[in-house]
């Protein structure tokens, strides 16, 4: 695969880890109301939610890291697009990887 393809897919990867980061954080971090009723239903359903998605965003993205070890020779890339997809399909928030791996590649073709 040529160097732009993989650094191209470096860039998505790295803003994969970047949403996880941001997502767990979510869950660690954020200040949580205090206990009333029905706001601890609403706190499960959010923490459901960002595990949720940080699963399909790891799911989709472990096979990528594993694959640029050997710069993507034995890489699968429909499979790898098919997981994306569902992820975006699953979640609105993530439409944007797709967008970022096609700038940057055209980005990185005009340079060159």
């Amino acid at each position: 695969m040529d160097d732009l393809k993989v650094k191209a897919y470096k860039s998505i990867l790295f803003q994969a880890l970047l949403d996880i980061r941001q997502l767990s954080g979510a869950i660690v971090w954020d200040e949580q109301p205090q206990p009333e009723e029905g706001v601890q239903q609403s706190i499960t359903t959010n923490v459901v939610q960002h595990a949720q998605e940080i699963f399909h965003i790891s799911n989709a993205y472990h096979n990528l890291a594993d694959a640029l070890i050997d710069d993507l020779v034995h890489f699968n890339e429909e499979n790898f697009w098919n997981q994306v997809d569902h992820l975006s399909n699953t979640f609105a928030s993530f439409k944007h990887y797709k967008l970022l791996y096609k700038q940057y590649n055209d980005e990185a073709k005009m340079i060159d």
